[in-house]
């Protein structure tokens, strides 16, 4: 007897993590990437969260990611989860690209925008620094 994303659902436990409502966890061990995997629906191994949100939301749109609004890669409520496109779930992260993304002004204090921005192999610098760097750099020569 094949045994559905339902069925998964049901065994799942609430945890108060501290979001808005609680988050749900199957009484599975996570792998080491944070992620619980499943055997749902006569179907191989499958995330978790993806199966059960199938499974209650609807089917994902092809060549969107889930992301899970709660930021705990184990919770499957899926009511916890949003189909979003791979830039926008890497930008609500916290990883490098996204941090520096979400910067505004650079170390000095400048501001980031289109007029003291220079981009260069895929990375922001800032005009009014290399400028100053630059003068600091002749007056040094001299």
């Amino acid at each position: 007897m094949a045994v559905s994303a339902l069925d998964h659902w049901e065994r799942a436990e609430a945890f108060d993590d501290g979001y808005e409502t609680p988050c749900m966890y199957l009484p599975t061990k996570p792998q080491r990437t944070g992620y619980v995997y499943i055997y749902a629906d006569g179907r191989r191994t499958r995330i978790a969260h993806r199966v059960i949100y199938e499974a209650l939301r609807g089917p994902i749109p092809p060549g969107m990611n889930i992301d899970h609004l709660c930021r705990n890669k184990a919770c499957v409520n899926p009511w916890h989860l949003e189909a979003v496109t791979q830039r926008v779930n890497v930008m609500r992260g916290t990883s490098p690209w996204a941090v520096n993304a979400k910067k505004t002004h650079c170390a000095n204090g400048h501001s980031f925008d289109a007029a003291n921005i220079y981009a260069y192999r895929g990375k922001r610098f800032c005009k009014a620094c290399m400028q100053a760097r630059d003068k600091a750099r002749v007056r040094s020569n001299r």
